[in-house]
């Protein structure tokens, strides 16, 4: 059993380049693992005191390349991240509360920065800059900060 469990494992690290992100809901009935489902089943194996290191291994790396499939649009991947900062000095966090934070900052700082404050990648005189979301993001580091 523990070999199939690496072994699907493997293969689900080894398909995640060619898994599309999904935003479709499913309906209640189906059997078919969510994007978000899965996230948390390997969350449970990295925060288990599972002594087979190949398994926490895998169900990392799963976690760190698989963040745009975990957490499919922008929009989402921000205010997930944004809520974790909110509760990141409010107590003793999790190995896979950390790693995905360490996860979606590091999508945000090396792929999408832009996305993460909503800013167009060019900015018009024509066009007017909606200021909303950055300034919320910004407010919310502030509050961070302050309790720190």
């Amino acid at each position: 059993l523990q070999f199939c469990s690496i072994l699907c494992l493997h293969l689900l690290r080894a398909s995640l380049p060619f898994i599309r992100p999904s935003r479709e809901k499913t309906d209640e009935g189906d059997t078919q693992a969510t994007p978000t489902t899965v996230l948390v089943k390997l969350c449970e194996l990295l925060d288990s005191e599972s002594p087979d290191p190949v398994v926490k291994k895998l169900a990392h790396d799963i976690v760190v390349e698989g963040i745009a499939v975990f957490f499919p649009d922008a929009r989402t991947r921000r205010e997930y991240l944004l809520s974790m900062i909110n509760t990141m000095l409010d107590g003793k966090q999790s190995t896979s509360w950390w790693l995905k934070l360490e996860a979606l900052c590091d999508y945000f700082s090396q792929s999408n920065g832009h996305t993460l404050l909503e800013l167009p990648k060019t900015i018009s005189k024509d066009k007017e800059l909606n200021t909303g979301t950055a300034m919320s993001i910004l407010t919310t580091m502030i509050q961070v900060a302050q309790k720190e």
